[in-house]
């Protein structure tokens, strides 16, 4: 019941383990997204009330950039060539968003997932509920939840920005929320 009353812990990571190394890299080159996030699509004539509304417009938008930034510098997160047979891709409708998988013929298909959450900065919560339903059972120990805030560049109009992510382990976020 102490431990209940101090909240869940975050998973103890094995630092010999290949995957922990990759995830402290993956999570450099998330840090990133930034500098990197090219999104060159104007948004214009939304009325201030409804633009929290573009968080699914922009969603799909922030995986396919989160992809593209974390295969563009894989030199962060795979700086030994040890991830070769992997890349990053897109998992549209399934949990987790974005995850490492193997295209070559041996090993596990997939090495770690990243959920990820739009969050608009200027949104009336304050701050991000993240609509994070998924199951502690589902994540493994080296999965990551990514809460990536935007704003639109002119405050309520033109080309979607983001700021640092919020960067977590996934079941530990489960967990808590639990």
């Amino acid at each position: 019941s102490e431990q209940l009353a101090a909240g869940p812990s975050r998973p103890v990571l094995d630092p010999a383990d290949p995957r922990t190394q990759l995830r402290e890299g993956v999570k450099a080159a998330l840090q990133a997204l930034p500098g990197e996030f090219d999104f060159p699509h104007t948004v214009g004539g939304v009325n201030a009330t409804d633009l929290f509304s573009l968080n699914s417009f922009l969603g799909s938008g922030i995986e396919l950039e989160v992809v593209r930034t974390l295969n563009a510098l894989r030199t962060i997160w795979d700086p030994h060539s040890k991830w070769s047979n992997f890349r990053f891709e897109r998992s549209s409708q399934a949990f987790p968003d974005v995850r490492l998988v193997n295209r070559g013929t041996e090993g596990d298909p997939i090495a770690l997932g990243i959920e990820l959450k739009g969050w608009w900065m200027l949104a009336k919560e304050g701050v991000p509920s993240l609509r994070y339903y998924v199951s502690a059972e589902a994540c493994t120990d080296w999965d990551l939840v990514c809460c990536v805030p935007w704003h639109l560049s002119s405050a309520v109009s033109g080309e979607a920005v983001v700021a640092e992510p919020w960067i977590e382990s996934a079941k530990y976020a489960a967990l808590w929320r639990d």
